[in-house]
């Protein structure tokens, strides 16, 4: 529908701008030389082109069924949940990740996490009441319980990580925390939106 169509111009957009700057970006993450950058480049492309993907299958095939419908919607949570919690965590660990090793260490925790969560949401989804009588499923998403729940625990997860900056006992036990405003910033703004 109308919604697909917002949702598609701008990741198409964005997609379009990724694969005409490639090339430029490829040179300058290599001079970089960072494993973390390179983890946030490809992890943003492919949540682009999965949210592109979703919304184009979706607006393209007649007679799509709702249960396929979900299936991409979650495929997408699934991406933007493990880019969400890669970023915050490759984030707050910079300064300790410099091999790809523990790179990847870092991205199987957050694609089993994101895993969990995606697969406990698609099964609310799936034993929720589809009768509702406005027809609209106000339990999409896992179920109103499921969201606050999981909204409230990113919001105090965002809070807990803005403080930490505030809290001198993390410079004392050896903990480096971001140093760059930017991060904390990014960190608050997340957190706004869980609030929303």
């Amino acid at each position: 529908g109308i919604w697909d169509l917002v949702l598609l111009i701008p990741n198409t957009l964005f997609l379009l701008y990724l694969i005409s700057t490639m090339c430029h970006s490829a040179r300058r993450l290599k001079q970089v030389a960072s494993p973390v950058y390179n983890t946030f480049y490809v992890l943003v492309f492919l949540t682009c082109l999965m949210g592109t993907v979703r919304c184009a299958v979706t607006m393209s095939v007649r007679g799509f069924n709702s249960i396929s419908d979900q299936a991409l919607w979650l495929a997408l949570r699934f991406f933007q949940l493990s880019t969400e919690l890669s970023v915050l965590v490759l984030g707050l660990l910079f300064g300790h990740l410099d091999s790809r090793k523990s790179i990847q260490r870092v991205l199987i925790i957050t694609v089993t996490i994101s895993f969990a969560y995606v697969f406990t949401q698609g099964a609310l989804q799936q034993l929720s009441d589809k009768d509702d009588v406005l027809d609209h499923n106000i339990y999409a998403h896992g179920g109103v319980p499921f969201w606050f729940g999981s909204s409230l625990l990113f919001f105090l997860v965002y809070v807990i990580v803005v403080m930490l900056r505030y809290v001198p006992s993390c410079n004392m036990c050896g903990l480096i925390i971001p140093g760059k405003p930017r991060f904390y910033y990014y960190a608050l703004f997340m957190a706004f939106l869980n609030l929303l």
